[in-house]
């Protein structure tokens, strides 16, 4: 194996200071490439780290920027509150509220605001999201039922 092959790629600029270093104070060659493997490797789980806590960030902000479309009324897809167990989802200024229920079924409801206090006007019980989804596709752009 080449002294150098360690050193090439995306790795060059970071591991060429170390080979340097470990050559001008007379280690061996082999003694070399185990410190150049164990260098790669740290700095591979530190940006891999990094690249999660990066990735984490923006799903938090983008969570967040969901949350925020909810509460402001604009149309949003399927969000979940911090702390609730229900989720919201606003098509053509209606709100709607999925629940889930102890058989693995999901209430799906029409309400006014958003938040777990109020109860709405049941729509209907669906086996998923996605199906609850469709049914909203549906009911949204519908002449609202006069009560």
């Amino acid at each position: 194996m080449n002294a150098f092959a360690l050193c090439r790629g995306s790795h060059s600029p970071i591991t060429v200071p170390v080979f340097n270093s470990e050559k001008s104070e007379g280690t061996e060659l082999p003694a070399i490439l185990a410190r150049l493997r164990e260098f790669i490797e740290t700095e591979e789980a530190r940006l891999a780290e990094e690249r999660q806590r990066a990735y984490r960030k923006a799903q938090d902000e983008l969570r967040d920027a969901q949350v925020q479309r909810v509460f402001s009324g604009s149309d949003c897809m399927w969000t979940q509150i911090t702390g609730s167990l229900h989720w919201y989802c606003r098509v053509n200024g209606r709100t709607y509220r999925l629940s889930p229920m102890e058989n693995r079924m999901w209430q799906l409801c029409r309400v006014v605001q958003v938040g777990d206090s109020e109860d709405g006007n049941d729509l209907g019980r669906y086996r998923g999201r996605g199906d609850a989804t469709k049914a909203v596709a549906d009911m949204a752009h519908r002449p609202e039922p006069r009560i």
